[in-house]
């Protein structure tokens, strides 16, 4: 398997984000692990002792510390969800319940209630920090709660220690908290922003769709000039019968944060479809909030009414090497369209400018993003694949050029399809006769799509079309998966048999067009050159640093507490 990228690491992250369950199975799930190690630990059998041990000591305490920990936090203004509390109690109940047993074992239950209960607080410091409040202070009364109560209920079967409960929790907490401020140290460093913080904002966005995030990308993103080609289609009633897009930016980085699901972003705001196609572009152009989105769909909207729509344009051309290459004009303008023949990830901007300036300047490129395996290398400028791309674009053009024709018949088709790998403008297809040649352009709006899937699709359509050209969004919102690797194909069925069915609407809806090609330079602030890379730079960073701080912190608050232990007990 290839080596992970530094980008592909960062994505995986959201494998461990998970939704908690609801608070009433948590519940039953503390009632029944406070049953058993009451059940261990009792050192009377009776029913009565087993049903004290369980309830007092284990039971009770995870329970308020559960409700009380939302109200506790919000009150100092964080945000905390019921079944994260009640979960966060769950877990510590287990970690006091096996310490409390390997206390029972040795004859030392008491003073494991203590290091069980103490303990804690490093974990629900930690949870309490990256979900609700970054401050420590403001999120100490959530993450002590569990450890006051365990203290408190435990007074009504062994004698108070209260000093030692102060000294074992003043430990762990004090551990905790110089390996939080060791961890932030690569995002304040690079960004003057507080990590916690920023992951607060994205399990917002997990949880409850909030755009609070975006506040960081602004804060950090540059403007740039950006360029929104458009092809649209009139019929002879002169209705708009589809517009092709094609935006100067990155759809991403993920969810539904800046320009991610960009495809229903700009289509909403279109009674006609829209087919918004990637452009050479990598996460330095996402666009930093939704409300960037807007230029491009009001830079559509100019472009689609005040270009002037004429007959024509040619066939589709196809050139190959070590990439395919697509190319095809509309008018008097070449959509130039690259099919990698191997796994890819993005290609860069400069690599589709010089392809366009090769061709002649006057050209739409988009990257058809069809084929994907895990580890895959976008496409940079320099590289003997970019080198073919920019070479193919200039042949194509040139091939393309003669083989004009006089009108063009285009149909539309779409459906809207209910997978995770697949985002909300579904499939959406554009069936183009030129002369005696009829091209299926097919536009799924996923990221990317798994190897061998484009092939499947391209099968299906042999006996309907010429030919096809089929292309990915690069739709970010789909990304938020376990393991952040989502391509068209990782739980759609049957992609080829939905594509020919569609294919067929198309075809049977060809009538004869007037082009418009037209174009708009807008203003619009992106991710900017370079934050992309030194965002997971120090988000990668800051992993490393916890993946061997965090045993460390742990293991120097167990140790400094057995120390103490072999002097006071």
């Amino acid at each position: 398997m290839k080596k992970l990228g530094g980008a592909e690491k960062t994505a995986r992250l959201i494998r461990f984000v998970f939704s908690s369950p609801k608070p009433w199975k948590t519940c039953v799930l503390i009632i029944v692990f406070s049953i058993f190690f009451g059940l261990i630990v009792t050192t009377e059998k009776g029913l009565l002792n087993i049903i004290k041990y369980s309830i007092l000591i284990f039971a009770f305490p995870a329970f308020l510390s559960g409700m009380l920990s939302k109200p506790l936090t919000e009150s100092l203004g964080g945000l905390f969800y019921l079944r994260r509390s009640m979960l966060l109690s769950f877990v510590c109940l287990l970690i006091i319940g096996f310490i409390s047993t390997l206390g029972f074992l040795f004859n030392k239950l008491p003073a494991a209630l203590i290091f069980g209960y103490s303990s804690v607080i490093w974990l629900r410091h930690i949870v309490l920090l990256g979900t609700s409040n970054p401050s420590h202070i403001r999120s100490f009364p959530g993450s002590v709660s569990q450890t006051v109560l365990g203290f408190i209920f435990s007074l009504l079967i062994f004698p108070a220690k209260p000093f030692l409960w102060a000294g074992f929790t003043a430990i762990f907490l004090f551990s905790v908290i110089i390996l939080v401020e060791t961890a932030k140290i690569p995002m304040k460093k690079s960004f003057g922003f507080n990590g916690l913080e920023l992951l607060k904002y994205a399990l917002a966005h997990l949880t409850d769709s909030s755009l609070e995030l975006e506040s960081f990308f602004e804060a950090n993103g540059e403007e740039i000039n950006a360029e929104v080609g458009v092809i649209s289609f009139r019929n002879k009633k002169g209705v708009i019968k589809a517009a092709v897009v094609v935006p100067g930016i990155h759809p991403g980085p993920f969810g539904t944060l800046g320009g991610s699901n960009l495809p229903s972003k700009i289509a909403k705001k279109f009674e006609h479809p829209v087919l918004v196609l990637h452009s050479a572009s990598t996460h330095d152009l996402n666009p930093v909030s939704s409300e960037q989105c807007r230029k491009i769909a009001d830079a559509v909207r100019l472009c689609v009414k005040e270009a002037d729509y004429v007959l024509g344009g040619s066939k589709l051309v196809k050139k190959s090497s070590k990439s395919e290459v697509f190319t095809q004009f509309f008018g008097n303008t070449p959509l130039i369209m690259h099919s990698p023949l191997k796994p890819t990830d993005d290609i860069d901007v400069e690599t589709g400018k010089a392809a366009v300036l090769g061709a002649g300047g006057n050209a739409f490129f988009v990257d058809a993003h069809n084929t994907l395996e895990e580890g895959a290398d976008s496409v940079v400028f320099g590289s003997p694949v970019s080198k073919d791309i920019i070479r193919l674009a200039e042949n194509a053009v040139s091939s393309a050029k003669e083989n004009r024709v006089e009108s063009m018949r285009v149909g539309v088709s779409s459906e809207r399809i209910e997978s995770d790998d697949v985002g909300k403008q579904g499939v959406q297809v554009l069936a183009v006769e030129a002369g005696k040649q009829r091209t299926a352009y097919l536009l799924w709006d996923g990221n990317n799509m798994l190897k061998g899937v484009r092939e499947d699709i391209a099968e299906k359509l042999g006996d309907i079309v010429d030919d096809s050209v089929i292309l990915t969004t690069d739709n970010h919102s789909v990304n938020i998966t376990m393991d952040g690797f989502n391509p068209v194909g990782s739980s759609i069925k049957n992609p080829g048999i939905i594509s020919r069915e569609l294919v067929r609407e198309a075809v049977n809806d060809l009538e004869e067009v007037r082009i418009g090609v037209d174009s708009r330079t807008i203003r619009i602030k992106v991710a900017g050159r370079g934050n992309t890379e030194k965002l997971t730079a120090a988000v990668n960073s800051t992993m490393h640093i916890l993946k061997y701080a965090a045993p460390a912190s742990l293991w120097a608050g167990v140790s400094a507490c057995m120390l103490i232990s072999l002097f006071i007990l």
